[in-house]
């Protein structure tokens, strides 16, 4: 068995992240609509943690 490699290990290495300005993001609660649009793809909606950007949107 193979020791797993350093960049598995990496915490929030698969973190999303602001497609404005590359900070990083938090989940928050869906919008009714968004509920509408899951039943064709599966989304989460994300707002950036910078307090500058305050993009808010769905990925």
């Amino acid at each position: 068995m193979s020791m797993p490699s350093i960049a598995n290990l990496e915490p929030g290495r698969d973190a999303k992240r602001c497609p404005v300005c590359h900070s990083s993001m938090n989940r928050i609660p869906r919008r009714l609509v968004d509920f509408a649009l899951c039943l064709f793809k599966p989304i989460q909606r994300y707002r950036c943690r910078s307090i500058t950007c305050g993009w808010e949107g769905n990925l």
